[in-house]
């Protein structure tokens, strides 16, 4: 057989065999990573809705939606970094953003980012992304969704306690009236222990710090927080703790009290609504009191819409594209109510009622986020252990509150030099 009708039997075959199992050069399947809440019951089926069009859009594609808990989606992308082995688009938090950017698992979108046209742009908000611009020209991610604290206010209570919900808590010294007030004329609690947890204890943190003192100087590995706010917040939640349970927000404990009428106060995010409201608590949504009555206090996070680095970068970006824009985050808001990078279904849904989106939007000019900055260092996982060590001994009484904090700060930076020095 000479060579020219060899290799014309064999693109015979391999034709046949294209044809035989229907498939053809461009079938392909991108891989999309995501969170199990977002990958599930009613928020998956209005994704995919995006995702049927995009498949329509591009004839031959198929996108294929894999769920996991935090934990095992931060194992896995940061395992496919290392590997090469990244899906074509995920979602993770912000703030485990750094570990897959260093590992080179995520495609710098800037520039394409700016050559979409600017009134499509104009859609989204600017401070997300710049938190996803760690460098000039350095894009990680397109603005999606995110979270912010309110404060969860148990009516019934409020209202046996003779506090008038239409009066905003001013500042904390208010708020710690109040709370000595709810406990004393009802005997319910005024809210649960914030000192068990630095995420517990970060929102009213928040409610006297600043953003530029409340992150991680990487280029000198030094911590950014104030020891004097450290010692003030720890005070304030010394004086309330007459007046609070003993159980902290991990506790389901902590939930059933203010369901069931013994607790007046909750702060946490949009999640917890979804338990509250399948109650029959009556209860509503404020900010977050602060230190002063400017000041406002909670904790906030991001989450990614980020491409990965394979083959099929341009298509993985075109479908997050989609996932992203307005008509898309639209249908989100009819099913979850988080904060919306996408400022056009942030507004939609205010205007169509709802009353912890309106209060988590403004909450969000207020929170701290997270473990700031992203795509820089992950932040060491014994980093906020000198703070609750000091917050424990100062509640206790066994550390003076001033000089237990700047112990404190001292122990976050000796951590940081041990992690990062070198």
């Amino acid at each position: 057989m000479n060579k020219r009708r060899f290799f014309f039997v064999v693109l015979m075959l391999v034709v046949s065999c294209l044809l035989y199992t229907g498939v053809t050069a461009e079938d392909y399947t991108l891989q999309f990573w995501t969170f199990s809440e977002f990958s599930s019951g009613d928020l998956i089926e209005q994704t995919n809705i995006a995702i049927k069009e995009f498949e329509e859009e591009h004839p031959g594609v198929k996108v294929q939606v894999t769920g996991m808990g935090d934990d095992e989606l931060l194992m896995s992308l940061t395992t496919a970094a290392m590997t090469d082995t990244m899906p074509d688009l995920f979602i993770t938090n912000a703030y485990d953003g750094a570990p897959i950017a260093n590992y080179g698992g995520i495609t710098n979108i800037y520039d394409r980012w700016y050559a979409e046209p600017e009134e499509w742009r104009a859609q989204f908000n600017q401070t997300i992304i710049d938190y996803y611009t760690p460098e000039e020209g350095v894009l990680y991610s397109m603005p999606y969704t995110g979270w912010a604290e309110v404060l969860y206010r148990n009516l019934t209570v409020l209202e046996e306690a003779g506090i008038d919900p239409d009066q905003p808590i001013k500042d904390w010294d208010d708020f710690i009236s109040q709370c000595k007030q709810i406990y004393e004329t009802t005997g319910a609690y005024c809210t649960f222990n914030n000192t068990l947890s630095f995420n517990d204890f970060l929102p009213w943190y928040a409610g006297i710090a600043s953003i530029e003192e409340a992150v991680i100087d990487f280029e000198n590995n030094v911590t950014t927080y104030s020891a004097d706010k450290l010692a003030e917040t720890t005070k304030f939640l010394k004086a309330i703790e007459p007046y609070c349970a003993s159980v902290g927000n991990s506790d389901q404990a902590s939930k059933d009290l203010f369901i069931g009428n013994q607790m007046a106060y909750y702060v946490d995010g949009p999640w917890t609504d979804i338990t509250f409201r399948q109650s029959d608590a009556d209860y509503d949504y404020a900010l977050v009191p602060g230190a002063t009555e400017d000041d406002k206090g909670g904790r906030s996070g991001y989450e990614l819409m980020a491409v990965g680095t394979g083959k099929n970068v341009d298509l993985a970006y075109e479908l997050g594209k989609k996932l992203v824009d307005s008509e898309s985050m639209l249908r989100w808001a009819s099913v979850d109510q988080r904060f919306f990078a996408n400022n056009i279904a942030a507004q939609s849904a205010i205007d169509s009622g709802s009353a912890i989106m309106a209060t988590i939007m403004e909450a969000s000019k207020y929170t701290l986020p997270q473990q700031m900055p992203y795509f820089k260092e992950s932040y060491p996982g014994n980093f906020f252990a000198p703070v609750l060590e000091y917050i424990q001994s100062a509640m206790e009484g066994t550390v003076d509150f001033n000089e237990g904090a700047e112990e404190a700060i001292n122990g976050m930076n000796e951590i940081l030099e041990e992690e990062f020095g070198y």
